[in-house]
């Protein structure tokens, strides 16, 4: 089993849970935000935020479950969100210029 959590990692389980799996399914998870989109079959547990915002950052815990005592890999991550700059487009417009030109028709007589 593998569990997603909020905070660092304690000695055992996960700190305010967001997700945990096991085998190779989702059991739970605390938003439809959170995913897993990796291959659990091969061992990929990278934790996906859907419309990840300014609230989400901080420390998270993934913690997988080893058997035996004291055995369980665990990875504190800390996310950081920052606002994109944003600039204006702007469009531009090729420009023809042209000089005025003037005919002028004298008429004749024959």
């Amino acid at each position: 089993p593998v569990c997603w959590g909020r905070g660092a990692c304690p000695y055992s389980q996960c700190t305010d849970p967001i997700l945990n799996t096991y085998g190779t399914r989702v059991t739970w998870r605390q938003s439809w935000r959170y995913e897993l989109r990796g291959r659990l079959a091969q061992g990929d547990v990278s934790l996906t935020i859907l419309s990840a915002n300014e609230q989400d950052q901080g420390t998270y815990c993934c913690r997988i479950d080893v058997p035996g005592w004291f055995n369980d890999i665990k990875n504190n991550v800390e996310l950081q969100i920052r606002r994109a700059t944003t600039t204006k487009a702007t469009t531009t417009r090729p420009t023809t210029t042209t000089t005025p030109t003037t005919t002028t028709t004298t008429p004749t007589t024959t």
